[in-house]
């Protein structure tokens, strides 16, 4: 049971419930003055700490923090995201190959020439498929957002990479790569569009083509042009609502794209809002934290068999 599961919060509230009523039976046991005072310190000291839990436990679930327990107790002081220089990556994966093929690896990857102007290096999370079968090549899903989007807000956090993990163990294995646009976007179109998937061939196992971009928000409309600049690279898209709903301009771009046989999809965070969106595929997702994920689910889902024969792989 995840911090973020609704079973978790139920019972933390129910823990400081159960707490004060403990206090009030204690509150005026008989006994020594001293000893009086020591129950009343101790029974208020532990439904201070039981709420404070508890409403910790709702802020994390509203802005998805930490995902799991690991990710928790390891905060900012996780050390298993490390930061790999493009070119670099073959024997670092096949090193730890032993821990990819359990849980899979995620990582941060340093692109080559001076990281293309990103806010930060795009983060990504490699399935176990990619190690304990060799010969295969996985599909890829590069999720943008804006720098500031966070998992209550449809993205995702950077702090340790048990979030990373967990967004991407939807669907189908593939290769996610999580990256931050600029303030401008489009300073780095011919970087997403060429460079990104070039230095990705170089690096992983991964198919040639049949690639997906996301676009969490603000980054919807990237993640658009993305596909109708570099359809035989990035085939499908899929629009993810961050703080609002997607815009008319957005929708409208969504439409022309499918409207030319590319799969897209509209995740949004209600069923009334999706009525009227008049895109063919909808999924609706109420929480935000919840949104990128059921993207995801589409996007590895899309066109099976998803891992490939090795001579699919670009070399």
């Amino acid at each position: 049971m995840s911090p973020t599961a609704i079973p978790t919060l139920l019972i933390a509230f129910a823990l400081v419930v159960a707490a004060g009523l403990g206090a009030a039976l204690v509150w005026d046991a008989g006994g020594a003055r001293w000893r009086t005072v020591l129950v009343r310190v101790v029974a208020l000291l532990l439904c201070e700490a039981l709420a404070l839990a508890a409403v910790g436990l709702v802020a994390n679930r509203a802005y998805g923090i930490y995902p799991t327990w690991r990710s928790m107790v390891a905060g900012a002081a996780d050390s298993s995201v490390t930061t790999h220089t493009a070119g670099e990556l073959a024997g670092w994966l096949d090193a730890r190959a032993a821990d990819g093929q359990h849980a899979g690896l995620v990582f941060d990857w340093q692109p080559p020439g001076g990281g293309w102007g990103l806010p930060r290096p795009p983060r990504i999370s490699v399935p176990p498929e990619y190690f304990t079968d060799r010969d295969a090549c996985l599909p890829v899903a590069v999720v943008l957002a804006d720098r500031t989007a966070t998992a209550g807000q449809g993205g995702w956090n950077d702090v340790g990479d048990e979030a990373a993990r967990a967004i991407a163990r939807n669907g189908d294995p593939a290769v996610v790569v999580l990256l931050r646009l600029p303030d401008r976007p489009g300073a780095v179109d011919r970087q997403l569009g060429v460079d990104l998937p070039d230095a990705l061939r170089r690096d992983l196992r991964v198919c040639a083509n049949r690639w997906a971009a996301l676009g969490v928000g603000s980054a919807a409309e990237p993640a658009l042009d993305l596909v109708a600049a570099h359809g035989d690279q990035y085939a499908a898209a899929a629009v993810v609502a961050g703080r609002d709903n997607p815009t008319n301009p957005v929708l409208a771009k969504a439409k022309t794209i499918a409207g030319l046989g590319a799969p897209v999809a509209v995740v949004t965070g209600s069923g009334a809002a999706a009525d009227g969106l008049g895109v063919p595929r909808t999924i609706v997702a109420a929480q935000p934290n919840d949104r990128l994920p059921a993207a995801l689910r589409w996007a590895q889902d899309l066109a099976p068999p998803l891992l490939a024969p090795s001579k699919d792989v670009a070399r």
